[in-house]
């Protein structure tokens, strides 16, 4: 997913990509997770599931894309972020 201006413009992308029939073009229908943490709510990680491949995640990126903040990487908050979204992976018909 693109970078937002503002936390509006990132929040109505999240909803257009929701929707199997407004995702933007050459782009497929997905689910966003955050990763905020307790002690701060800070948002750490944030993983995109889709629902489906197009020729370029079939070639090249794959179900599930993720990003870490910069200063929040090597914490392991990329790998407990896709442990919590497993579940949803896994119990998902469209996967």
């Amino acid at each position: 997913m693109r970078q937002a201006k503002n936390p509006a413009e990132w929040l109505e992308n999240v909803i257009r990509y929701t929707n199997p029939a407004t995702p933007p073009e050459g782009k497929v229908q997905a689910t966003q997770f955050l990763a905020v943490r307790e002690s701060d709510n800070r948002v750490v990680a944030m993983i995109q599931v889709r629902h489906y491949f197009n020729e370029y995640l079939e070639k090249y990126a794959g179900n599930i894309g993720y990003s870490t903040r910069p200063g929040e990487r090597r914490k392991g908050y990329a790998a407990e972020t896709l442990r919590k979204t497993l579940p949803f992976c896994q119990g998902a018909d469209h996967l």
